[in-house]
This record gives C-alpha cells, sequence and structure tokens, in this order.
C-alpha cells in the first residue's frame, strides 16, 4: 500500500532540502545524484515510528471435523463448533479462518489474540489449543439440529474428519495440522470467553501475512486423552454477533519514510533511496510515474518530512 502526503509544508520542505543539495555530474545521460548537506538531513535521526493499529477480525471459514463416522458428518453452517471427546470417546475437532487481507503489506505483526466463546461443556475444567492447519479445507451447508453435538450430513466441499473437501479431496483421518500447539488456555466453566494469544500464534499471523496462500487457519482441539471433555463453541454463524470468534490484531504499518524497512526512518534510509536512485531502480520511483527522477527526489523529501 502506498501512502502519499503532499501538504504544501511538506512539499516546501522537500523543496529547500532539493535545492540546497550538492549535484555530483556524472556520465552524459545518467542520472545526478543529489546529496544534501549533513546539515538539512539532521532532523532525519528524530523521525518517531509509525503508531500500532489495531483491527479485529470475523472468521471467513469455520467448521467442526466427528470422530465415530466414516467421513460422512460435519456442520459447516451450524451455530456451534465441538472440541475435545465425548462420552462415547469420540474426539472432535473445530476449524477456523480469516481472512487477514485488510492488514496493509509491510505491517508489523505486533499481537494477535484468537478469541473464542465457550458455550457449554461437559465436565469442566478442559482446555482448547490450536493449531496452524497444513492444508485447505471447506465449509459446506451442513447444519446440525438442536445442540449439533451429533453433526449433520456433509454436504458437498464440507470438512469431516476424513475428507478436507466433502467428499472430493480425503485427507489425513482427523485432519493434517502442526503438531505443536500455537496457544492454548483452559476453559472453567460456561458461558465464557476463552483467549489464545502466544508469541508462537503472533507468528502464525506474521507468516500468513507474508504468505497469504498459506493461510489455512487453525485447528482448535480440546483435551482428547479422556472421555467427556467436550466443549461447545460459537461458531461464525451464530445468531448472537457478540459470541462469535475473533481474530484481534495489532499491527504497526509501515512509516511512508522508511525506505528500507528496518522499522526505523533514519539517515539509513536516505542511504538506500540514494543507492536505488542512482542504479535507476524500480523500488525509487516513489510517485509510480513509471521513471526514476527528480520528481522521486522530492516524494521521498516530503515523505521524511511527513514522518509517521
Amino acid at each position: 500500500m502506498k501512502i502519499r502526503s503532499r501538504t504544501r509544508p511538506a512539499i516546501e520542505s522537500a523543496r529547500r532540502l532539493a535545492g540546497s543539495a550538492r549535484v555530483h555530474s556524472t556520465a552524459p545521460g545518467s542520472m545526478p545524484v543529489c546529496w544534501p548537506p549533513i546539515a538539512a538531513l539532521a532532523s532525519l535521526a528524530a523521525l518517531v515510528p509509525a503508531a500500532a493499529d489495531q483491527i479485529e477480525l470475523l472468521p471467513v471459514a469455520d467448521n467442526t471435523l466427528y470422530q465415530g463416522e466414516p467421513g460422512l458428518v460435519s456442520n459447516g453452517s451450524g451455530q456451534f463448533l465441538f472440541v475435545g471427546n465425548t462420552a462415547n470417546f469420540e474426539i472432535r475437532r473445530a476449524l477456523v479462518r480469516f481472512d487477514l487481507g485488510a492488514i496493509p503489506p509491510g505491517a508489523a505483526i505486533d499481537e494477535a489474540e484468537l478469541r473464542i466463546v465457550a458455550t457449554r461443556l461437559s465436565a469442566p475444567p478442559n482446555s482448547i489449543a490450536a493449531h496452524v492447519a497444513l492444508a485447505a479445507w471447506g465449509e459446506g451447508a451442513s447444519d446440525a439440529l438442536e445442540q449439533e453435538g451429533t453433526g449433520a450430513p456433509a454436504a458437498p466441499g464440507d470438512a469431516t474428519w476424513t475428507f478436507a473437501f466433502f467428499s472430493t479431496v480425503p485427507w489425513a483421518p482427523g485432519g493434517v495440522f502442526r503438531a505443536a500447539p500455537s496457544a492454548a488456555a483452559s476453559v472453567p466453566t460456561t458461558p465464557t470467553v476463552v483467549s489464545l494469544t502466544s508469541p508462537a500464534l503472533v507468528d502464525d499471523v506474521r507468516a500468513w501475512v507474508a504468505s497469504p496462500t498459506t493461510n489455512f487457519g487453525w485447528m482448535l482441539r480440546g483435551t482428547e486423552t479422556r472421555n467427556r471433555t467436550a466443549v461447545q463453541l460459537a461458531s461464525r454463524e451464530s445468531p448472537d454477533a457478540s459470541t462469535r470468534p475473533r481474530l484481534i490484531v495489532t499491527f504497526t504499518p509501515q512509516c511512508p519514510a522508511d525506505f528500507n524497512g528496518d522499522g526505523q526512518p533514519d539517515f539509513f534510509d536516505y542511504l538506500d533511496f540514494v543507492g536505488a536512485f542512482n542504479a535507476e531502480d524500480a523500488s525509487a520511483d516513489l510517485n509510480g510515474d513509471m521513471q526514476v527522477d527528480f520528481f522521486d527526489y522530492l516524494e521521498f523529501a516530503a515523505r521524511f518530512d511527513a514522518g509517521c
């Protein structure tokens, strides 16, 4: 995302900075390199990094995997998700995925919290862990009745215990996910808001922002080593919007003046810009006119004047 600042004070400052530059001649036909005097750049070290923003995202897909059936049961459009183990030793696992496209490219991910609401549980206390899902999966039109604990007949495209997309794309029974959890939390009672957050969860979000095609969301697991540990969770289709899963991400947008992307706008950004400018590299085309010229230099100076 390109952020421009063209206020009159910024432009005037840019012109003063450019006007005081010493232009070193190069070979005929080549681009001149402009080096403002050190005094004109003294203020660059005082630039403040960009302030953090926060975004709250709702899932774009969720579903429950039901063990105990030969991959024929799901709940893609149900009001609830399930994790844990039933009284009959049948495991339930939930899937949830968020679209991170609203986070601007180049932003630094500072914090991330997956927030889900537990609406019912078998016998407290129980726990929930979030594991990175390692394959694409689907959400179909299946919609279980009443408390939804036994699921409904899988619809085309649903994720089930043995299908990533029913009934055309199989996967390992129980789904495929990273063995080590990214975050875990206890569920002492219901109803309760369960908060899953950790440095590993932040790393998950960072990785998905950098490479959206690897974003398959999280597999949610409860206690599976004993029975009567099932937990019912509100899904994205919950009629009570306040109970739907949420991903809260705190991020710092990349500062327009931070040319080298190291998180700190300073004199090194000037040096790197000049290097790209002299090489007529496309990265120095700051105004996007498909030419590397003096107007890009003015744009760079204006960005520094505007700060973060």
